[in-house]
């Protein structure tokens, strides 16, 4: 078989609205690996609710950009996995 992966940094809305998955990575570390609607519950179970009428994937970016965020995330993913 065959993997292939392509990496699209900060997409646009319209874009981003047709991934089936998320992988999103902090510091080396993978954050969350789910589809669209595990990714949104996941972060919304830890209480990052994306504001209506925002584009999920720049929150998501935003988010774990910070520093406390991303290590809490990171940490919750692996016990989670």
């Amino acid at each position: 078989g065959r993997a292939n992966l392509a990496s699209i940094h900060q997409p646009n809305t319209r874009m981003g609205m047709q991934f089936d998955r998320f992988c999103l990575m902090a510091n080396g570390r993978v954050v969350c690996n789910q589809t669209r609607d595990l990714t949104a519950t996941f972060f919304e179970s830890n209480g990052f609710m994306c504001p209506k009428f925002y584009n999920q994937t720049d929150y998501y970016l935003d988010v774990i950009s910070n520093a406390k965020n991303a290590k809490k995330l990171t940490h919750v993913f692996d016990v989670f996995m």
